[in-house]
């Protein structure tokens, strides 16, 4: 059975070699199986959502490469880039003592960098992103509602809703949500958007230069 492979649940880590081309990709990957995040925390994984499809894509991926490279497929490498993406902000998640309703919503939508279905699992892995981000810069940065993160900064509060537009549509009520949100405790605040699923669906944008990205902060 396939299932029993997946990366959240499974007992032991999936081996690859050490020159396998694919090997960064699943580096969080098992990291992930030695917590065994899902497990653990004793929440279920369904075989039918999309992260457990994530995961059935990457060992597919990993499985035509070492044997059969005429099935090879983009999509799956996308796939198991998102999942590693994914993987990257779900490791943090070993320190947060609710963690169970997090890793629960991560199954409950579409996690597909290249769709464009509104998702209750997207929108949590944007809150997860950031929150990981400003971890990884040394800010105290907890997951807390309202409104979705805070920080403690030199003595103050600073609240961060996170929010992911899907379409131009009804920007200014999502904006007013947002903040509302950080109004209800907090003297300071910051709304932090993210428009990924504003381009084109199953597409990749590509520049011939670094600089045709425009300016990335980090």
């Amino acid at each position: 059975m396939r299932q029993i492979l997946d990366l959240l649940s499974r007992k032991e880590p999936f081996r690859i070699a050490r020159h396998h081309p694919l090997r960064p990709i699943f580096k969080s990957r098992t990291k992930l199986w030695r917590w065994n995040a899902y497990a653990d925390s004793e929440v279920a994984l369904p075989d039918g959502c999309d992260l457990a499809r994530h995961i059935a894509d990457a060992k597919s991926l990993s499985d035509h490469w070492l044997t059969d490279h005429a099935k090879l497929q983009m999509t799956l490498l996308f796939r198991a880039i998102n999942l590693n993406r994914i993987a990257d902000v779900v490791l943090p998640l070993q320190s947060v003592t609710d963690r169970a309703k997090y890793l629960r919503l991560l199954t409950s939508g579409s996690l597909d960098s290249l769709d464009r279905q509104t998702s209750k699992a997207k929108n949590l892995l944007w809150e997860l992103e950031l929150w990981s981000m400003l971890r990884s810069h040394d800010l105290d940065a907890a997951l807390q509602e309202p409104p979705d993160i805070v920080v403690s900064l030199e003595g103050l509060e600073v609240g961060f809703a996170c929010k992911k537009f899907y379409s131009e549509k009804h920007v200014q009520n999502v904006l007013s949500k947002a903040v509302a949100q950080i109004e209800s405790g907090f003297e300071i605040g910051v709304v932090a958007v993210n428009l990924d699923d504003l381009f084109p669906a199953n597409q990749i944008l590509s520049t011939a230069t670094h600089q045709g990205y425009g300016p990335v902060h980090s």
